[in-house]
C-alpha cells in the first residue's frame, strides 16, 4: 500500500542526487557559453529564466520511478556559498545516513535531518 521507509529514504535521496547532479552538469556547459567579453550578460540572462520543470524516469525493481524536478536551478544559488558539489556531498548517494523523526500524526509524515 505505501512505500517502505527505506523505500521512501532512497527515493528522496536518489531524487535529491539527481537534481544536484543535473544542475551541476548544467551549469558547466552554461558557463562554457559566458564568454569573458559579454560582462556577465549571460549570467544575468540565467538568473532572469523562469522556473523550469525536468524530469528522469529511472527503471527500477521492475517499475519506471520518475522523479520530477521544479527549478533545479535552485542549487547553484543557494546562498553562503553553498555549491551543487556541496548538496551532493552532504544529501547525495555518497552522504551519510538521513537521521529521522517519526511523529504521532496521522498522516505518517517524517521528517529527515
Amino acid at each position: 500500500e505505501g512505500l517502505e521507509r527505506e523505500q521512501l529514504l532512497y527515493l528522496v535521496r536518489n531524487c535529491i542526487h539527481l537534481s544536484a547532479e543535473f544542475t551541476r552538469r548544467r551549469s558547466k556547459l552554461l558557463g562554457m557559453l559566458d564568454a569573458p567579453e559579454q560582462s556577465g550578460g549571460f549570467q544575468r540572462y540565467r538568473r532572469q529564466l523562469g522556473l523550469t520543470h525536468r524530469n528522469i524516469t529511472e527503471h527500477r525493481g521492475g517499475q519506471d520511478v520518475v522523479y520530477n524536478f521544479f527549478s533545479p536551478e535552485v542549487f547553484e544559488e543557494l546562498g553562503d556559498g553553498v555549491s551543487p558539489e556541496e548538496v551532493l556531498q552532504s544529501l547525495g548517494h555518497c552522504a551519510p545516513e538521513y537521521r529521522t523523526m517519526s511523529t504521532n500524526s496521522k498522516s505518517g509524515e517524517l521528517f529527515l535531518f
